[in-house]
């Protein structure tokens, strides 16, 4: 008894895998098909997979590198030596330019007048020559005066302003020199100069644009 149930459920697992395999399919005898093709359009395909900027793969391009972004380089400029007269001309050709107002600045600068005690002139050489060895048997220092209207002659001190040079002067005259004066050498001057603290290149081709202006300065590196 128990061989002939063997037998039947030996026939009935055969008759399942067959029928499971659709081998009676042409009799209308076979298993529903699942079919879902959105499932199958939204697999990955391996043979279609590649990666980016890979070293090995010389057909891919790297995106080109947006450089950053470098600041304008600015330097220092001046221009010295501008009259009065001149630096109220600049000023004005400046300030129509329409930069920042501390892109530039007209600055003032005042050199003291120089005074001396002046002995001369002394038109012989060998004149010159005995009042020198005079000086020298004094202890007096001196220098040669290369100004026009003063030369040949001799500075016997040098001073920034004339109550110095005059008090000097009574104790050069206290040792025997006894013709010597006090004369101005440089008369006290004011001038004026234009400095660019930070300018770019840009700026500066703006500033060079005011021509005459500038008196035929050039911008020089500020010291």
């Amino acid at each position: 008894m128990l061989r002939w149930v063997l037998l039947v459920l030996v026939a009935a697992n055969a008759v399942f895998f067959a029928w499971s395999q659709g081998v009676f399919a042409d009799q209308g005898w076979a298993p529903a098909r699942v079919s879902e093709p959105q499932r199958l359009q939204q697999e990955v395909q391996a043979s279609a997979i590649r990666l980016l900027n890979s070293a090995n793969d010389p057909t891919e391009t790297l995106a080109p590198a947006v450089p950053a972004t470098v600041a304008e380089l600015t330097s220092c400029l001046w221009a010295p030596g501008f009259t009065p007269a001149q630096a109220d001309t600049l000023r004005q050709a400046m300030g129509g330019l329409g930069l920042p107002t501390d892109a530039w600045s007209l600055t003032e600068a005042r050199s003291n007048g120089r005074w001396i005690v002046y002995w001369g002139k002394f038109e012989k050489p060998d004149v010159m020559a005995q009042r020198k060895a005079r000086l020298r048997q004094l202890n007096i220092d001196f220098r040669e005066v290369t100004l026009p209207r003063l030369a040949p002659g001799l500075a016997l001190g040098t001073f920034s302003n004339e109550e110095a040079a005059k008090e000097a002067l009574a104790v050069v005259q206290t040792k025997g020199v006894k013709t010597a004066r006090v004369a101005l050498e440089r008369a006290e001057a004011v001038s004026w100069a234009l400095r660019l603290p930070a300018i770019t290149e840009a700026q500066r081709s703006v500033v060079l644009s005011v021509g005459e202006a500038l008196a035929g300065r050039t911008l020089l590196a500020c010291p």
